[in-house]
């Protein structure tokens, strides 16, 4: 009897510790997929104050290429746009 009782209370233990798991799991991926879509967010942001200030970016947002000291307009790598373009329906 105290055995079947053991296995019974086993078996509990270890479906709690499974449920434990997967409940890690579920939040762990829903705070990365926050943490993730905050930052590209706060990039996006940062990207336009920084074209509507008309400042040039050290590196590109898209592609991440270093371009401290390029004098173009766009970046030589993926040929995103560093500065608005005069007829951009964004400028202010």
């Amino acid at each position: 009897m105290n055995l079947v009782i053991f296995s019974f209370q086993l078996k509990t233990s270890s479906l709690i510790r499974l449920l434990k798991w997967l409940a890690m799991l579920v939040f762990g991926t829903i705070w990365v997929g926050t943490v993730v879509w905050q930052r590209r967010i706060f990039r996006e942001a940062l990207r336009q104050k920084l074209l509507d200030a008309g400042l040039r970016p050290r590196i590109c947002f898209e592609c991440g290429y270093n371009v401290e000291g390029y004098e173009g307009k766009e970046c030589p790598a993926c040929d995103a746009p560093f500065l608005r373009q005069a007829d951009s329906p964004h400028l202010r």
